[in-house]
């Protein structure tokens, strides 16, 4: 049984691999869930030949897995590794043939643009932004094992208003 994804906001960055977003309990986000954070201006294309808009491309900033779960928010952090080593450096002084010999090491990406223990992050240091789409990973599973239908559009993401209105 497929059910249609989970979509929010990000509420506030709260440090360089967290982010509180404007969707919890109430709306089927449970522990583990995996969302997307999406430019929400995206980029505008048109055809070469007729300058008609043909769409928006929303990019995808970050990835986040719920860690803690509320009633109407939830806190995201960051999960993806990135490799170093085996010829990438992350120091600037080893080069060529000796950045080689570097072991390999698995980092965990942040929110830092450009870019343990958790550093504040102020919102112009972040990639992400307040107000950044959230998109649920299809895949993922809910408490009740149903998973989001893969069939979402990544080039119309919603920026209506919050459906739950009070």
């Amino acid at each position: 049984m497929s059910r249609e994804p989970i979509t929010g906001k990000v509420a506030r960055i709260l440090n360089e691999r967290e982010v509180a977003i404007n969707r919890g309990r109430e709306d089927g986000v449970t522990d583990g869930m995996r969302f997307a954070i999406v430019d929400i201006a995206g980029e505008d294309i048109r055809d070469p030949d007729t300058n008609a808009y043909l769409g928006s491309l929303g990019r995808e900033k970050a990835r986040v897995a719920i860690v803690e779960v509320s009633d109407r928010m939830s806190v995201g952090r960051t999960y993806e590794t990135t490799s170093i080593g085996y010829g990438a450096s992350p120091f600037t002084a080893l080069s060529g043939f000796s950045a080689l010999f570097l072991p390999r090491q698995e980092v965990v990406k942040t929110l830092r643009s450009g870019a343990g223990t958790f550093k504040p992050l102020s919102e112009d240091e972040s990639a992400v932004k307040v107000g950044d789409l959230i998109r649920e990973i299809p895949g993922t599973p809910d408490a009740t094992g149903a998973s989001a239908s893969t069939s979402t559009q990544r080039d119309s993401p919603e920026t209506g208003s919050d459906p739950r209105s009070d």
